[in-house]
């Protein structure tokens, strides 16, 4: 019977857990969560529908369960957002890993849009990166449209290529202004905002789709995800440190050691 209650109270202990851990996941704001899990070859082709292709050629291509991002090409896509958003705030999320170093001007590579099309399109909340002062490094910056009178607003942390990146960009109704984070803890981590003025060009001044783009200049990266919300919670992403991820390989070791050893015994 004594065995039999542990039993019980240990299943009963997984089953919290679980739930607990179900509901931390259910994110009303999340607009859309892209992780690119589709066959290798057009984002377009293969996506159903979800992506469309908005100008260029390519195309943006999905390989090994990421999307490939690069200057070689010229196709943008385009997804939708599912609904129209012109109060508050509105954010996205990318993960990123850098192959090919950008130019020295760079410039954006994701942004959120409008429904206008042709030269009346708002690519707002535009996220650029260019060459780093070092060899082989990049800088990530934000810009808050073609027409904020600025080219973009950089941060100063260089970053190596093949080191995985989290981005996350907010654009601000209230205050018509962007946000970057890189690699942020929480919202209250360092970030930098494109303050300069911004103007609609177009009839419509709402968002809802967002975009990745290809163009001369990006170099050349893998994006493992892209998503879409309401709140920073919504997009937020931690990527563990090379040294966390060695360290739980480590003690996952250890503990199998242990178990063979007293099994052995």
């Amino acid at each position: 019977m004594i065995v039999k209650s542990k039993i019980g109270r240990f299943a009963a202990c997984w089953v919290f857990v679980g739930v607990a851990l179900i509901g931390a996941e259910v994110r009303g704001g999340v607009l859309f969560s892209e992780d690119f899990s589709y066959p290798d070859g057009g984002l377009v082709a293969n996506s159903g529908g979800l992506w469309v292709n908005n100008t260029g050629t390519g195309p943006l291509s999905v390989l090994n369960g990421a999307a490939t991002v690069t200057s070689a090409q010229s196709e943008d896509v385009i997804r939708s957002l599912g609904s129209t958003f012109s109060t508050g705030a509105i954010y996205f999320s990318i993960v990123t890993t850098f192959s090919v170093v950008p130019t020295a001007t760079g410039s954006y590579f994701a942004h959120f849009a409008d429904s206008d099309s042709g030269a009346l399109t708002d690519f707002i909340a535009r996220l650029h990166v260019k060459a780093g002062a070092t060899p082989n490094t990049v800088l990530f910056g934000i810009r808050n449209s073609g027409t904020s009178g600025t080219s973009g607003v950089f941060d100063a942390q260089e970053f190596a290529l093949n080191q995985k990146v989290v981005l996350i960009v907010k654009f601000d109704y209230s205050t018509l202004q962007s946000t970057l984070w890189i690699n942020p803890v929480d919202e209250s981590s360092p970030s930098i905002t494109d303050t300069q003025t911004f103007t609609f060009v177009g009839g419509d001044t709402s968002i809802s789709r967002a975009s990745l783009r290809q163009a001369g200049g990006i170099g050349a990266q893998s994006v493992d995800s892209y998503v879409t919300g309401t709140t920073f919670a919504d997009v937020f992403v931690a990527v563990p440190e090379p040294g966390t991820i060695t360290m739980i390989i480590v003690g996952l070791g250890a503990v199998l050691w242990g178990v063979g050893r007293r099994r052995a015994w």
